[in-house]
């Protein structure tokens, strides 16, 4: 896992495992550590991230005033990885 941040404010952590979904379930645990919901997956499209509690619809099925709303996406490859999490930084009072 690497994590930098390409952009004030932002943070990027790519996780590279290569075995089947390890790098996906190694992104869904990073979040849930920090308290960040994932979306639904849907084979071709990013997963939406939000910090706190909630739960997102598959990319499809999201309109795109909540798409603007996301605080982050998930990308990449979830069977083979690298998957990538581009994120903003938390919110103020956001224990993570």
């Amino acid at each position: 896992m690497s994590t930098s941040t390409p952009d004030a404010g932002r943070i990027r952590v790519v996780f590279p495992q290569t075995e089947a979904f390890e790098a996906t379930w190694a992104a869904e645990r990073w979040c849930s550590e920090r308290g960040i919901s994932v979306g639904g997956a849907q084979r071709g499209a990013p997963r939406g991230l939000l910090y706190g509690d909630f739960v997102i619809a598959k990319w499809r099925n999201l309109r795109r005033d909540e798409i603007a709303a996301l605080h982050g996406r998930m990308t990449g490859d979830p069977r083979h990885g690298p998957v990538i999490i581009d994120i903003c930084q938390p919110p103020a009072g956001h224990g993570s």
